[in-house]
């Protein structure tokens, strides 16, 4: 079922960014990326009623915190919530269940999502140029 599964896109829903202090020379960063308690299917309509496809919305939390080298002084916070977004055939159905147990698909798609979010709000600020990864990284 997932082979029939396209990605529509991301919506940004709420960000916050807090700089603590400048930045000087180089640093750390712990950086997290989950599901919110967010699932929705939902059927997709045209103007005179007719079903066209389905959809499924999943949203996505995450956070980076960065730290002074060799130190726990906290330089910035940044917390995003998301929504991502994807199509089904309309004779497809997903369940919140079956969403989960294939949520390393889902990750793929909320990780990119997210270093262009977090890429972008960081393009603005003093921390421009700062490295966020757009796979997964392994858990340690």
């Amino acid at each position: 079922m997932l082979e029939e599964v396209s990605y529509l896109g991301h919506e940004l829903v709420n960000s916050s960014f807090s700089l603590k202090k400048e930045p000087r020379g180089k640093g750390y960063y712990k950086y997290n990326i989950s599901i919110g308690d967010k699932f929705n299917f939902f059927k997709t309509h045209d103007d005179e009623g007719e079903h066209l496809h389905n959809e499924i919305s999943i949203s996505i939390n995450a956070f980076v915190h960065g730290f002074e080298k060799d130190s726990e002084a906290l330089v910035f916070i940044m917390d995003i919530e998301f929504i991502i977004r994807f199509e089904l055939d309309k004779g497809q159905l997903m369940e919140q269940d079956y969403a989960m147990e294939n949520e390393w698909f889902f990750m793929n798609f909320a990780s990119i999502a997210s270093k262009t979010i977090i890429d972008s709000i960081l393009s603005h600020t003093a921390l421009k140029g700062t490295f966020i990864p757009a796979h997964r990284l392994p858990e340690a």
